[in-house]
């Protein structure tokens, strides 16, 4: 019966030690940023609830990722058809500068850099929103 216990016992910490020395092993957890892109088209103010006559729609678009540090280009980003990215990054601080999109309908929006922090351990959400200030001219319609 001794024997028998200092076998389990040896067992279990053989058991632990393979456990531990597994998870030393394993990849570090992925960092980064995700988000999407809109673009708002209101009467309204920035910011405020989207309401009719308010559009909010996401927008396929791209963006350059620097080093907040150093001001280095990190990456540049193409957004898919739905707005959606997601961007391996090491923790730190990044700005992100959006390219201009240029629509026929609503003319060129911009929006300003912005600086954003990856924390450890985790992806950090960047949605950007393009704002458009009243309505959007339809080709072929009165002014």
């Amino acid at each position: 019966m001794q024997l028998f216990r200092s076998h389990v016992a040896l067992m279990i910490a053989a058991l632990s030690l393979f456990a531990s020395s597994f998870a030393l092993l394993a990849p570090p957890p992925e960092t980064g940023l995700q988000g999407q892109s809109f673009i708002y088209i209101s009467y309204g103010v920035p910011g405020a609830p989207v309401a009719p006559p308010s559009v909010q729609l996401p927008v396929a678009t791209s963006f350059t990722v620097y080093s907040a540090h150093s001001g280095r280009g990190v990456a540049h980003v193409v957004t898919d058809a739905g707005g959606n990215y997601s961007l391996l990054l090491p923790p730190g601080s990044y700005i992100l500068a959006p390219d201009a999109l240029t629509y026929n309908f609503c003319g060129s929006l911009t929006i300003a850099p912005f600086e954003v922090t990856v924390h450890p351990k985790e992806f950090s959400i960047a949605n950007m929103f393009y704002f458009h200030e009243g309505p959007c001219r339809i080709a072929g319609t009165n002014p």
